[in-house]
């Protein structure tokens, strides 16, 4: 069967031209090969249905990535509590240790015995 098409822009046969050339096909295959495609796939559901479960794919992966990132921020916040609270028994048993002290004296082991016991306290 023919079909005669008029009145095509110029610029829109020169992109036929260039695609079908690109496929290694003739103005008139490229042409039966888009009409053939978009028959094809006018009466598949799924990709009619297409756009939409992707934009539903998309608002969930969102969704999840906000619920991580809330649980993370909670997860930093109250890590940094436990950190304070760790930095001020800190404080309350090597301030006294270190006045009493020259600096020199306080040796690694001596903090490490110190934050042992503070851990074990918390």
């Amino acid at each position: 069967m023919d079909i005669l098409i008029r009145n095509i822009p110029d610029d829109i046969v020169k992109k036929l031209d260039t695609s079908a050339q690109r496929e290694g096909l003739s103005r008139n295959a490229f042409i039966i090969k888009i009409i053939h495609d978009y028959a094809a796939c006018k009466e598949d559901f799924l990709l009619n249905a297409l756009p939409t479960i992707v934009r539903a794919l998309v608002n969930d992966e969102l969704e999840r990535m906000l619920r991580g990132a809330g649980s993370v921020e909670n997860n930093i916040y109250l890590s940094s509590q436990k950190l304070m609270k760790i930095a001020e028994k800190l404080d309350v048993l090597l301030a006294p240790e270190i006045e009493k002290s020259a600096e020199s004296e306080l040796k690694n082991s001596d903090v490490l015995n110190l934050l042992t016991f503070v851990d074990t306290e918390s």
